[in-house]
């Protein structure tokens, strides 16, 4: 029974991942960029003070690499601009004017999405879903450092 429900679980996981993937490129490919793009432009409109590339690695659960490659595509597009001209680890990054109109559509587009996915399930069971997926990570991270 547990390495059936360790085999669903895993599936299920990879096939969500994929298909999140799928769209965001699709989406994101009006806009020149890519599916890796997506999480880091909405964290920075959450932010409007901006974010470190640490922070952005932490939050976005990427590696720093990632993270530089992703802010110099944003920046190259004038998406994203930085907080200070010398080059530290505490140099924020914000969105510009125009990162603000991407972010804004992407944030439409992702509640489109959001509704259609969760259109037909009750609110108890999507908020008993995210509350146990949660715990479910929280978990794997403990389980990570034990084994």
């Amino acid at each position: 029974m547990e390495q059936d429900r360790f085999l669903l679980f895993s599936s299920l996981l990879n096939e969500a991942q994929k298909s999140i993937a799928r769209l965001k490129h699709i989406k994101m490919e009006l806009y020149g960029l890519g599916s890796a793009h997506t999480v880091c432009l909405r964290i920075l409109q959450d932010h409007p003070d901006g974010v470190t590339k640490s922070d952005l690695a932490k939050l976005c659960c990427v590696d720093k690499a990632q993270i530089s490659r992703v802010i110099a595509d944003l920046s190259q597009k004038e998406y994203v601009s930085v907080s200070t001209p010398e080059r530290n680890y505490r140099q924020k990054y914000t969105l510009t004017d125009q990162g603000r109109r991407v972010a804004e559509e992407m944030t439409q587009i992702i509640l489109d999405i959001n509704r259609f996915v969760s259109e037909d399930i009750p609110q108890e069971q999507l908020d008993i879903f995210y509350a146990t997926f949660n715990r479910i990570c929280e978990k794997l991270n403990e389980a990570e450092k034990l084994f």
